[in-house]
């Protein structure tokens, strides 16, 4: 793979009450069909992201579609030897386009997008399950903290040690958690947990200038659970979860960092300038952080808000007498409250009202977010939503490459503005202008979140937050990656008489101490029979990762079958044109292993031997060995990252 990130996605559509796992596995063969035309194969896949939008009748529909996913995720997987870590959510629709494959409205089946990274073969995955009610706000800033440590424990692998900092700001993640409307245990999660997931995750990475981006998981109905999907791997061995209980889960996509284009579809209502408005503190995320408005303009607030909303009286009456939320339905949504995040930003960012509350004989307008009240308020009306596709798209083209690919996060009531007017302009805009070579994906989210942008207010509405990622090579990864990644999947291949075998041993297993993934194999024909591993042998030193080490010794350089293959290892060297043979001598008298070379073998393999470095160890004790092996793991390393 020559790009630090490729993209590629399939879905659709999925007839039937539940998904069935035939269809799973169906699915996921037709994305294999993808990767094939985009030159990847399954083996290529880090990380899988799930969107689940079907929509199901009862729970007990639900937990069979979520089952049948895991259980067709395995079976896939197993036929391909293969399992990426796995992220994703319930969401209420998406599309895509991918190589030559695109759907532009998946509302009743499985969009499944796959991330091919040429940093990690499987990208960590951190869940956060929050059992306790007030522990919910938390659950965007523990999983940040989690899947940092699970990235920094993976990048050890190659022997690097990367601080928390650094990790967060050479990666992009993807985050859901579950959003408003969550029904788990019959308990409804209120908005203001989704705002205060949204609030503390924005906090704790903007500590860290951590830029993530994603979602709340969406239920299409009351009899509906939302579900976050998610991995973990023990022992090397990935494991397909499902949660309904209030969760967060994150991956971090290392080593690229995408840019947030965020919009909204609102423009300022001609007529009015600043709001004058009053805030009633029944309830507040903090100290002046309100969800309720008393009065605008000093008049109450269905008063102001009839006037553009076009209810009737007794419309407004019934939902504060019936509790009845106000219609998503586009009406009142047309004309909302927009703030600042203080009067001096000119960042505005609309809210959305879903309550009118009777507090203390008046009656209040309930918003999603809570507002600052020492912020600019304004009235605004919404715009036609392909604008806000039309300005991502247009950012695209002017500043990255045929294969850079998008990852639209929306929220889903932009979708339910969208049905209502019989449209779908926003996906036919984002899927017909996204680059040729690259990948462009839709989710529609009940919420959304986005942190690492200058705009970003953490938990946002009606939004579009486009992650534009760029096609970069890997040679543009820092050096040090580069070097690791050469190291972790070198082969080492050693050749030694059976009387040397507890030293080689030995020293093999001080070297792979430093050479964090490597691979060893070791030559000990000498005691097997004739030449039966020659092909085996000839093949496995013209792989590019493959390093031999001749371990010569009095008994070995005696043997033809050592002269054989180190003649086979320096005609590689010629065709490759790099070293790959990196001697060590086993000698407690002085000289006289290298003056027997000298002496006995022709000058076509002795003068390579001589000339160049070669580890010579003298004593055989186990501080020796040990040094020994340090000195020659170092030479490897700095040997592969010239060559990279």
């Amino acid at each position: 793979m020559d790009s630090i990130l490729k993209v590629a996605a399939y879905g659709e559509d999925l007839p039937g009450d539940v998904i069935g796992t035939h269809q799973v596995v169906h699915l996921l063969e037709r994305l294999g069909g993808v990767l094939e035309r985009r030159m990847l194969t399954w083996r290529d896949v880090s990380l899988l992201l799930v969107a689940n939008s079907k929509n199901a009748a009862t729970i007990n529909v639900q937990q069979d579609t979520d089952q049948n996913i895991r259980e067709g995720l395995e079976e896939f997987c197993s036929s391909e030897d293969w399992w990426p870590s796995l992220i994703g959510a319930s969401v209420f629709s998406s599309f895509f386009r991918s190589a030559d494959q695109s759907n532009l409205d998946i509302s009743d089946g499985l969009l499944v997008v796959a991330f091919s990274s040429s940093v990690f073969d499987k990208i960590p995955v951190a869940c956060e399950v929050t059992k306790k009610q007030g522990d919910r706000r938390y659950a965007g800033k523990r999983v940040l903290h989690s899947a940092i440590q699970a990235y920094c424990e993976k990048i050890s692998d190659f022997g690097l040690n990367m601080s928390q900092d650094d990790v967060a700001e050479s990666s992009t993640g993807i985050i859901f958690t579950s959003g408003s409307g969550h029904t788990e245990a019959r308990q409804v999660v209120d908005f203001k947990d989704c705002f205060a997931v949204g609030q503390e995750l924005l906090a704790a990475a903007d500590e860290l200038n951590a830029e993530l981006v994603g979602g709340c998981a969406t239920n299409r109905s009351k009899n509906q659970l939302q579900s976050l999907y998610y991995s973990d791997e023990i022992n090397h061995r990935v494991r397909y979860k499902y949660t309904y209980q209030h969760a967060a889960v994150l991956a971090l996509l290392p080593h690229i960092r995408a840019r947030l284009h965020l919009n909204h579809p609102y423009k300022h209502v001609a007529d009015q300038g600043k709001l004058k408005i009053v805030f009633h503190p029944q309830d507040q995320y903090a100290e002046g952080r309100y969800f309720y408005i008393q009065e605008i303009n000093d008049q109450p607030p269905i008063d102001f808000l009839a006037n553009y909303w076009g209810f009737t009286k007794d419309e407004l009456n019934r939902m504060v007498t019936e509790r009845v939320a106000i219609p998503v339905e586009p009406k009142a949504h047309l004309v909302t409250i927009a703030s600042s995040l203080n009067r001096w930003d000119v960042n505005v960012w609309p809210n959305v009202p879903i309550w009118l509350d009777e507090i203390n004989d008046k009656v209040m307008l309930r918003l999603v977010r809570a507002e600052a009240e020492d912020g600019n308020f304004y009235l605004m009306e919404m715009d036609p939503l392909d604008l806000n596709a039309k300005i991502l798209m247009g950012t695209v083209h002017a500043n990255y490459n045929r294969n850079a690919s998008i990852i639209a996060f929306l929220c889903e009531s932009r979708k339910i503005v969208l049905n209502h007017n019989g449209s779908n302009v926003e996906a036919e805009d984002v899927v017909s202008g996204s680059p040729a070579e690259g990948a462009a994906v839709g989710v529609y989210l009940n919420g959304e979140y986005s942190t690492g942008s200058r705009v970003s207010i953490g938990y946002h509405n009606y939004s579009q937050i486009g992650a534009i990622f760029p096609d970069r090579p890997i040679d543009s990864l820092p050096p040090q990656i580069i070097a690791a990644k050469r190291t972790a999947k070198v082969r080492l291949f050693a050749c030694h008489a059976s009387r040397d075998k507890p030293t080689v041993r030995a020293f093999i297993g001080y070297l792979q101490g430093h050479i964090q993934g490597s691979t060893m194999w070791i030559d000990e024909r000498e005691i097997k029979a004739g030449d039966i591993l020659q092909d085996e042998i000839r093949a496995a030193m013209a792989e590019e990762d493959q390093l031999v080490i001749p371990f010569l010794s009095d008994r070995s350089v005696e043997a033809d079958w050592v002269k054989r293959e180190l003649s086979w290892a320096f005609e590689e060297e010629k065709r490759q044109g790099r070293t790959i043979v990196l001697p060590v001598v086993l000698d407690d008298r002085g000289d006289a292993v290298m003056d027997e070379i000298k002496s006995n073998w022709n000058k076509r393999l002795s003068r390579p031997i001589r000339e160049r470095l070669y580890i010579k160890v003298n004593d055989f004790t186990e501080e020796e060995l040990r040094s020994k092996a340090r000195r020659l793991a170092g030479h490897i390393a700095k040997r592969l990252a010239d060559e990279s």
